[in-house]
């Protein structure tokens, strides 16, 4: 049971909290509020829940190695 409860926990931390937050607060986490940023639609629109879960579990696959560069943006 205990085991249970802290993986429930941590998936709660480590997905719920930038999934509500950027869902639900225009955009901003915490940390994005604090640095004057927002996460964006290309219309400047604030994201809604499906973007941000989106968003969300596509940063695990960004963080794989290998793959890091497949979701950064490069400009010319």
């Amino acid at each position: 049971l205990d085991l249970a409860i802290l993986a429930v926990g941590s998936f709660l931390v480590l997905f719920g909290y930038p999934i509500a937050m950027e869902a639900f607060s225009g955009g901003q986490t915490v940390g994005k509020k604090a640095l004057g940023i927002a996460v964006v639609r290309p219309d400047g629109t604030p994201i809604g829940f499906l973007a941000a879960t989106i968003r969300c579990f596509v940063r695990i696959l960004d963080a794989l190695p290998g793959v890091f560069p497949v979701g950064r943006e490069v400009s010319p």
